[in-house]
């Protein structure tokens, strides 16, 4: 039932959410503060707490603050630990938020809630000595940004795949193969036996983890194991919501030249055959030495012409739905390519012929720049 349940709940009805609040500096007439500071002077926060949901998309709305949102210290940054500070809630509401009352500190810079910075005149005093070096307060990124730099973060700190390890931006592969394709024309089976030669570019990006909300809303982690959920959408929507980005497309991008040459069986007699087309390549190439389809690659035909000596051309489309290839060495791959399915359509008007096959392929890497 559980399975079940995920599967009906369609994506968009997940909501992913980031709340924050922000401080503002205010004078007794709600207008911005620009006195210095002095130990001692009150000084006046309007402090306003907000909260975002992306999916489904939904206004950003204002709320008052909790009181676990108010800070209980205030971090000096020139010195190694945190002042401690009352802010009293006052009756005031001002266009930035609800008013708080604290007494400034002694001399120095702080950080509040690591979105203001307070600057209190004087001569700056650090009863537990120095801070050790840090950033001055950032400005508050929206929780997006935040989830976006924090994916960043976590695959340049994440293990390089294997197939980084041995690919630029762009490189080459040539394949061959040994191929078997079953067709069924006219109530009549044959089969193709041969080999099957493959020259082909590849463009390839790092892999995209993906990453959760980031923010305190409920939040969905994409699994790197889940991207063999994605050719033919084997998971049904499990594997659409915990594939990670990467699946869809793939990391891996190219286009493949196709030869195959063989002999065609039926009914006890043979016939040479030779056939060429285009394959569509988009692989997905996580941190490990395997290389598996994408939900796009899996859906993109290789369309191509068939010849046989003692049969008309035809035309041909098929699907190879999932490859699997494991990297031996850094310039060899072996792969199986798993079922592949496809459709003949002859040129001389005959019916539509389905076939199903499969395939097993050495694979030879390439980098232009060696």
């Amino acid at each position: 039932m559980v399975c079940l349940a995920t599967v009906l709940v369609p994506r968009s009805a997940v909501a992913f959410c980031d709340e924050w609040c922000t401080p503002t500096l205010v004078d007794d007439n709600c207008g911005p503060s620009q006195d210095a500071l002095v130990p001692g002077q009150r000084v006046k926060l309007a402090i306003a707490c907000q909260r975002e949901c992306k999916r489904p998309s939904l206004p950003i709305t204002t709320r008052e603050p909790r009181p676990e949102d108010i800070p209980r210290e205030l971090r000096q940054l020139d010195c190694r630990h945190p002042r401690p500070v009352t802010m009293r809630r006052t009756e005031v509401t001002c266009d930035q938020g609800k008013v708080y009352e604290l007494t400034a500190p002694p001399p120095g810079r702080y950080a509040v809630m690591q979105e203001l910075l307070l600057e209190v005149t004087g001569h700056e005093v650090c009863p537990h000595g120095p801070a050790e070096p840090s950033p001055a307060p950032k400005t508050r990124l929206s929780g997006w940004e935040e989830q976006r730099r924090r994916g960043e973060r976590l695959l340049a700190e994440a293990e390089v795949s294997d197939w980084d390890r041995v690919k630029k931006d762009w490189s080459a592969e040539i394949s061959n193969a040994g191929v078997v394709i079953l067709t069924q024309q006219d109530g009549e089976p044959s089969a193709f036996v041969g080999g099957e030669l493959r020259v082909g570019f590849r463009h390839t990006d790092r892999f995209d983890r993906g990453s959760g909300s980031g923010g305190k809303g409920f939040s969905i982690t994409p699994s790197k194991n889940m991207r063999w959920c994605m050719p033919v959408l084997m998971c049904g929507m499990l594997g659409m919501i915990w594939a990670p980005p990467s699946s869809f497309m793939g990391n891996e991008l190219g286009l493949d030249l196709v030869a195959r040459l063989g002999r065609t069986y039926q009914a006890g007699d043979d016939a040479l055959g030779w056939s060429v087309g285009l394959r569509p390549f988009f692989r997905v190439a996580a941190d490990d030495r395997l290389r598996s389809q994408s939900l796009l690659g899996s859906v993109l035909p290789e369309l191509g012409v068939e010849f046989a000596s003692t049969e008309p051309s035809a035309l041909y489309a098929r699907w190879h739905l999932y490859p699997i290839e494991v990297l031996v060495h850094p310039s060899l791959a072996l792969s199986w390519d798993g079922p592949i399915a496809g459709l003949v359509i002859p040129l001389d008007g005959s019916p539509v012929a389905p076939t199903m096959g499969t395939g097993i392929s050495i694979t030879g890497l390439i980098d232009p720049d060696d």
